[in-house]
């Protein structure tokens, strides 16, 4: 569980072992408590930049979610700098990450 700072420690032994970090973790199961999708989207993104950052990775990479995203108009394609209007409780906390982070 990336959320909680013993595993990150685990991850992140030393200052410079990785060059780049894709996180892609968050929690997917429906129907769970709002303190799941809290601790295990935006929590873990959060807290796996920060432990980034302190161990000089050269570039966090943070995996969204397309349904953070007002829907467009029909089949129209839409940009990263469309507005955020996230559609599903995932979405809701991957959009607090991508606000959060630089």
């Amino acid at each position: 569980n990336l959320s909680k700072d013993a595993f990150l420690a685990k991850v992140f032994t030393e200052p410079g072992q990785y060059d780049y970090v894709f996180n892609c973790a968050a929690e997917t199961k429906a129907s769970q408590p709002v303190e799941d999708y809290e601790q295990r989207v935006f929590e873990l993104s959060r807290k796996a930049a920060e432990f980034s950052a302190k161990n000089k990775v050269k570039r966090f990479i943070e995996i969204s979610d397309a349904a953070v995203y007002k829907a467009s108009e029909g089949k129209k394609p839409l940009k990263e700098d469309a507005k955020l209007e996230p559609w599903t409780i995932v979405a809701k906390y991957k959009a607090q990450v991508e606000e959060a982070l630089p």
